[in-house]
């Protein structure tokens, strides 16, 4: 019976998946038509829309006020007009998130490869059978995290963005490991990845983050260092450049090139209203408001610029460079630090966590950037982390697997439990400030889910 189940999650998974996204689609147009004041549909969405009949009128996106985004996203939103249904773009969301879940289960299906190799021959043996390809449950499983998540379901079906340019990522990353493994083809895999990083950085700039373990990925002997640490302190600037071999000078010039012609392009319909909008307004955002940021409270302390919370000028026209100087260099830094483990995925897991923990404005919809990593951190972590028991086995059984699973993700599931009670916590006081006017800012100020943010990384790496 255990075994029965076990064997249908694969179809089960999707089926489940494309049912809960259709009826939260069919709840969101009643709960707008019924539901009063609070509406389902995300507000950007209504942005959208709005941006793309401006577009199917033959006029600019940014006509409409507040649309901060590439054109490109109000011209999928003319899905809208042509098909004249106000739901067909959401549609298209939801299927792009049932579709990142099967190429998460190509990605874990190649990371057991390369994990597994790398296992034996450091260890020189051929006993660790878990990954198994020909037994998918295990990988199922954990796409079930993405595909049955309620929160990427909802953000999905309330008709936000964030997943497109989250599953451009994945195709990045899809396509870099496939070079990695193949020898006949690695180049035009290359390229392909190239192509979809940089649409991926063209939809959002985040994705831009991820450029260092990539390279170091693509070449695992970049920058490696062969002479004493202060030689290689003086020598690194030069070497930064003048190392980087064939494959990474095509990865990263494809993703220039992909990105500039688009950017240029855009250029040129749109002037520096495009350029405004898309790209330099997110670099000078403050939002008082529905803000998960570390920083919230301080940039609404200083929202007003005649009430200064600091007599140094200096000091209060340097928060927001302090805010990014941090951030960047946390998350660079953690970057180069997994990848030169070999731990691509892990990196860029880490990297997006830490991106969005401490950026200056964190919204909801941010989190779905690192929950479509989740499976392969995961899975990465489970393989780190097996029980000697079970590693020494020739083969597993389906019930196996499923308490490996359990027992070696308590941890996690530990870390995220307390990050989610955080998460509710800060939306009911949300909700008092937003919704009944009540003072609370200082309760939504976020530092105890910042450090829950913390704690969680601090799992992966233990």
């Amino acid at each position: 019976m255990f075994l029965t189940i076990l064997r249908s999650i694969d179809v089960n998974i999707y089926y489940c998946a494309f049912t809960f996204h259709l009826l939260l689609l069919f709840y969101g147009l009643i709960h707008d038509w019924y539901g009063g004041s609070v509406k389902f549909t995300d507000i950007d969405y209504l942005v959208f829309v709005d941006a793309a009949r401006a577009v199917y009128n033959g006029q600019s996106p940014y006509s409409r006020e507040t649309y901060r985004y590439t054109p490109l996203i109000a011209y999928i939103t003319c899905t809208n007009f042509f098909f004249n249904l106000q739901i067909a773009t959401k549609m298209l969301f939801c299927c792009i998130n049932i579709l990142a879940g099967k190429l998460l289960n190509k990605i874990l299906e190649m990371v057991a490869l390369i994990k597994i190799d790398h296992k034996n021959s450091k260890e020189k043996q051929d006993n660790i059978n878990m990954y198994n390809l020909e037994n998918p449950i295990f990988r199922d499983i954990l796409v079930s995290l993405w595909l049955l998540n309620p929160f990427s379901i909802v953000i999905a079906a309330r008709g936000n963005a964030d997943v497109i340019p989250s599953i451009l990522v994945l195709l990045t990353l899809y396509y870099i490991i496939k070079a990695r493994l193949g020898l006949f083809k690695r180049r035009k895999y290359l390229i392909y990845s190239g192509v979809f990083f940089g649409l991926a950085i063209h939809f959002k700039l985040y994705p831009i983050i991820y450029a260092v373990p990539f390279i170091f990925y693509i070449n695992p002997y970049y920058l490696k260092m062969k002479c004493s640490i202060y030689k290689y302190i003086i020598k690194f600037p030069i070497e930064l450049f003048t190392s980087l071999d064939y494959n990474q000078l095509l990865f990263g010039f494809t993703s220039f090139l992909v990105f500039s012609l688009l950017f240029g392009f855009f250029y040129y319909l749109y002037g520096w209203t495009f350029i405004y909008e898309a790209y330099l307004y997110h670099f000078i955002r403050r939002d008082q408001r529905h803000n998960f940021s570390p920083f919230f409270y301080l940039f609404y302390l200083t929202m007003d610029p005649s009430n200064k919370p600091f007599d140094s000028d200096l000091l209060y026209k340097s928060i927001p460079l302090i805010s990014f100087t941090s951030q960047i260099i946390t998350v660079m830094f953690a970057g180069i630090i997994l990848v030169n483990k070999q731990e691509c995925c892990m990196a860029i897991f880490i990297q997006t966590v830490l991106f969005v923990a401490f950026n200056k404005v964190c919204t909801s919809q941010y989190f779905i950037w690192w929950f479509i990593l989740m499976p392969i951190a995961i899975f990465i972590y489970i393989f780190n982390n097996i029980p000697q028991q079970y590693n020494d086995k020739r083969s597993l059984d389906s019930y196996e697997i499923f308490w490996i699973i359990i027992e070696t993700t308590t941890p996690i599931s530990i870390s995220l439990i307390l990050w989610l009670f955080a998460k509710l916590i800060w939306l009911y006081f949300a909700y008092k400030l937003e919704m009944l006017g009540n003072s609370c800012f200082l309760s939504v100020s976020a530092p105890f889910f910042f450090f829950l943010f913390l704690f969680l990384l601090d799992t992966f790496f233990i």
